[in-house]
This record gives C-alpha cells, sequence and structure tokens, in this order.
C-alpha cells in the first residue's frame, strides 16, 4: 500500500479521508488539519514513510504546498484548480518530471462516466459547432476566490479535453455579479474560438443546482445533466440515445487514476495549465 498523508481537513478533506480510507491502495498515516500545526506538516514533509500526499486545502496553498512535498519526494495528489497561475504550473510540472514523481491535479468532472460518455461520443457527431454549459447553485463563498476557480473550473476542464486545441480569440461578458471584496459570484460569457461557440454560465448565487452540458456537432448533438436521471441524450444520424449512469463513485475513479499516475511517474499539468489561462482569460475581462 502507499503510505500517505491528507493536507486539508475541511469539506472535501472529511470526503477524501473516507475515500482513502476506504481504498486498498493507499493507507492514512497523518493529517494536517489547520494551518497553524506547522510541527505537523514538517513532520509529514520529513517522513521518509510517507510516500504521497493528498492537498485539498485553500486554492491559493496550492502552489507552495505542492512544491514542498514535490522537493520533499513525495508524490502529490492536489484538488482543482492546480493553480490559478500558468508559471506555477509549469514550476510543479518540471520539478515533478526532474524528481521522478507525479503530479496529480483532480479534475473530477473527467471521472464522471456521464462526461466520459459525452467525450467518447463527440467522435461521432461531427465537427463541433457549440458548447454551452452551465454549473449553479447556492454556496461555496470563500474571501479570495470566485465562482471562476471554485466551480467554473469544472467545465472549462471538460471543454479543453474535448477540443485540446481550443484557442480563444474573443470573449464577451454578458452578466457579472462580484461580492463586497470583488470575487465573481455569477458570471455569464460567450466565447468563440477554433470556429467554435462556448457559452459558460457560472454561478454560486443561484438557488437550484444544476450541471449541463450541450454539445452542438455537425452530425448530432449530446446533452448532459449530472443532476437528473437520465445523465446523457445522445442524438445523432441514429436517433435519440438515452444514457443513466452512476455519479457516486468518482473520487473513487480518481484515486485509482492517482495510482496509475505514481506507477508511471506521469503528471496532467498540461491540462491544469490550460485551464488556468483560459480562466485568467474570462476574469480579466470582469475587472
Amino acid at each position: 500500500m502507499i503510505r500517505c498523508a491528507l493536507l486539508g481537513y475541511g469539506y472535501w478533506g472529511k470526503i477524501l479521508e473516507r475515500y482513502i480510507d476506504e481504498s486498498l491502495d493507499f493507507e492514512l498515516k497523518s493529517i494536517y488539519a489547520h494551518r497553524n500545526q506547522v510541527e505537523i506538516l514538517s513532520r509529514i514533509k520529513d517522513d521518509e514513510t510517507i510516500q504521497a500526499v493528498f492537498i485539498a486545502t485553500s486554492i491559493d496553498s496550492h502552489f507552495e504546498l505542492c512544491k514542498m512535498m514535490l522537493k520533499a519526494g513525495k508524490h502529490v495528489f492536489c484538488e482543482k484548480p492546480l493553480s490559478k497561475y500558468a508559471e506555477e504550473i509549469d514550476e510543479l510540472e518540471s520539478l515533478s518530471i526532474y524528481n521522478g514523481l507525479a503530479m496529480f491535479t483532480d479534475h473530477i468532472y473527467l471521472e464522471s462516466p456521464s462526461i466520459k460518455m459525452l467525450l467518447s461520443e463527440a467522435k461521432k457527431i461531427g465537427e463541433i459547432k457549440s458548447f454551452d454549459a452551465s454549473i449553479t447553485q447556492w454556496g461555496n463563498f470563500y474571501e479570495n476566490d470566485g465562482v471562476v476557480d471554485v466551480l467554473g473550473v469544472h467545465l472549462i476542464n471538460v471543454l479543453l479535453t474535448l477540443v485540446p486545441d481550443f484557442m480563444a480569440e474573443e470573449i464577451e461578458i454578458l452578466k457579472k455579479e462580484k461580492d463586497k471584496n470583488g470575487n465573481l459570484l455569477l458570471i455569464q460569457t460567450k466565447i468563440k474560438g477554433n470556429s467554435l461557440v462556448v457559452r459558460f454560465k457560472f454561478s454560486s448565487i443561484t438557488e437550484t443546482k444544476e450541471r449541463k452540458i450541450e454539445v452542438v456537432g455537425e452530425k448530432g448533438s449530446i446533452f448532459v445533466d449530472l443532476m437528473s436521471n437520465e445523465n446523457v441524450i445522445v442524438n445523432n444520424q441514429s436517433g435519440n440515445i438515452i444514457y443513466s449512469f452512476d455519479e457516486k463513485n468518482n473520487i473513487r475513479s480518481s484515486l485509482t487514476n492517482f495510482v496509475n499516475h505514481i506507477n508511471n511517474k506521469q503528471n496532467n499539468c498540461q491540462l491544469a495549465r490550460k485551464t488556468a489561462v483560459l480562466a485568467d482569460d474570462i476574469k480579466k475581462l470582469t475587472k
């Protein structure tokens, strides 16, 4: 088993703890629960028996913690986004390669069976013409982070996996709302690039919880609703096909993916980097 530590013990950290405890691949040895527990963090860093760490702390702490643990020779699993800044992601990628370690960002939506079906079926509907996606809910407010980094990156991950070479040529902000600290609470945007039109809606001030994606191609369309029992509807030349998936075990899939990255000493930093760049391009236009 891979001996590991958990850094961060808030809402998501406690969920990760449960899945780590259930896993046959990991043995949880230590938890760093609060930023004031400097001695615990130092012990984790210096403990040569701890081979990997799971990071579920605030976004702004990700880079320094990942860097510290990679330098200490540990494989790293970090919650999204890895960083808001492409330069920091480049540094972590270089460090992981140099030390022969896994630097794994948990792009959890890519572990969804519904999203995997979308990515697979999209190959059959011809050239993609539009990508419309929304993620809305009430809550998850943070002092230094807005809705693009907290929620929106999920959908940006999916777009950039579906269209890996996507480059935004024109970004239009249709609607935005901020809190008193200037953090985005809601944003609607229209993006053009690669002969494709992308429309995003990210909101943390909408009472209705929504997780929807619609992809339209030359030969059909695919609709995904992660909150519905009928998760995926594929409309192509064969007609409408409806799929239903269990979305409750995606974290378990993430842990398996992390193990594969450890075994192969891989990282998925390029997707994290491209996500940070597009997220930053959107945020710049809201200032």
